[in-house]
């Protein structure tokens, strides 16, 4: 009886295995005891509360699923919610005028040309400096090439290399003024088309030292060939190469009087207020693998401020907003200083040696000079509150007769 029970429990655990297999049968695919048919979980109909609520789960889910893949305009939300950040907190004093956009204000950048003392809007600044050089590279090759090469290009690394090129040209003829092959350059060379050719501007020096565009007969290239070589002269247009610096760029003020008004007025934004270009976005994206990595060290208070000061925009709209309610609004650089600032609203009042104190909305003084715009959150736009100092304000009134403001020529 003992042997009889045994071996029916034997075939009960033969049969929960399952079907027998050869030993060179693959059975990973399959494990014994397991089924390959469904089961069916549900064994009575769904209700219409319990259809509704898979209805709703599937429609967050779908919803979740498509602003997952809508990156883009996630990055492009960001810049304009600081901008909208920045504006609210430049009118939080409660001060109602007409709202500054990105789009709209960045059209009406203008500099002064340092050669022409002419007025020229941002978006043809450059090519008018690059007529102007032209037409002086007749008078002055050497310092128009120059100019033209440290102005006209934007990529410090890409001048630092084409000057080094063009130092080692010619410092190998003044080494070797009687070996000819130094004195001749093909212009489809790898490295003069990449670090010389490259850089506007290097050409037109290289012929300012004397050499001249040739064409090669034998293979039908272009050389540039210096026929007569004099080392003092490429020596002081070498020395030229490393001194001359560029004169300094100054933005319009573009000054204008805006009268105070308690009814905001607004413009509807163009399409193009939304969109960044591939290099912004690529901007956006290091800017925030820089946070990220910053996140996870240890500094201290004024290390993060430092950090929060650095934005992306280049201008801000300042506006300075007189006791009797007229608002004096210049255009500047985000690095230029409160020191620039405090000319200007000097520049454009009627008694330059007036004193006067600049408040922010929350009521503080805005007085360290060596303070960027930047640094002091005043970007890309700030209202500033201008206060008159009562004693001067009372001496110019009773001796003078002219009550303290902004200059007749501007408001007229």
């Amino acid at each position: 009886m003992k042997k009889l029970f045994s071996k029916l429990k034997t075939e009960a655990k033969f049969a929960k295995a399952g079907e027998g297999h050869k030993l060179t049968e693959d059975t990973r695919s399959q494990r014994p005891g397991t089924s390959q048919e469904p089961t069916n979980v549900r064994h009575q109909p769904m209700t219409a509360s319990q259809i509704q609520a898979g209805s709703a789960a599937l429609a967050r889910h779908e919803k979740k699923s498509q602003e997952n893949k809508t990156v883009v305009p996630k990055v492009l939300r960001k810049p304009i919610q600081s901008e909208s950040s920045s504006d609210q907190q430049s009118t939080s004093s409660g001060t109602a005028i007409p709202s500054v956009h990105k789009a709209h204000f960045d059209d009406t950048i203008s500099y002064h040309c340092p050669f022409t003392m002419t007025i020229v809007e941002k978006s043809n600044f450059r090519d008018h400096i690059r007529e102007v050089l032209i037409q002086q590279l007749s008078n002055n090759g050497i310092e128009a090439s120059v100019l033209m090469i440290k102005m006209l290009n934007k990529n410090p690394d890409k001048i630092e290399a084409a000057t080094a090129t063009i130092n080692k040209y010619l410092s190998n003829v003044m080494a070797h003024p009687d070996e000819v092959k130094y004195q001749k350059i093909r212009k489809n060379n790898r490295v003069f088309s990449e670090k010389v050719s490259s850089v506007e501007g290097c050409e037109e020096f290289l012929e300012a030292c004397g050499f001249k565009r040739s064409l090669d007969g034998t293979d039908d290239e272009i050389y540039f060939v210096l026929n007569e070589v004099n080392v003092e002269v490429l020596k002081s247009n070498l020395e030229q190469l490393d001194k001359i610096e560029p004169p300094t760029i100054r933005i319009h003020r573009d000054a204008k009087v805006l009268q105070f008004s308690s009814q905001s007025t607004f413009k509807d934004v163009p399409d193009n207020f939304f969109s960044l270009t591939s290099e912004e976005i690529k901007a956006e994206q290091q800017h925030r693998s820089q946070e990220l990595e910053l996140s996870k060290q240890l500094r201290t208070q004024a290390m993060r401020n430092e950090n929060k000061t650095k934005t992306n925009f280049k201008y801000s709209c300042m506006r300075v907003k007189f006791p009797n309610g007229t608002i004096l609004q210049g255009t500047f650089e985000a690095d230029e200083t409160i020191s620039n600032l405090t000319e200007f609203v000097r520049e454009n009042i009627n008694v330059d040696w007036a004193v006067f104190t600049l408040r922010s909305a929350t009521g503080k003084i805005v007085d360290d000079e060596t303070q960027s715009l930047r640094q002091a959150n005043l970007v890309p736009s700030a209202i500033l509150n201008l206060a008159w100092n009562d004693e001067v304000y009372t001496q110019v009134l009773e001796q003078q007769g002219i009550e303290l403001g902004i200059k007749e020529t501007l408001t007229s």
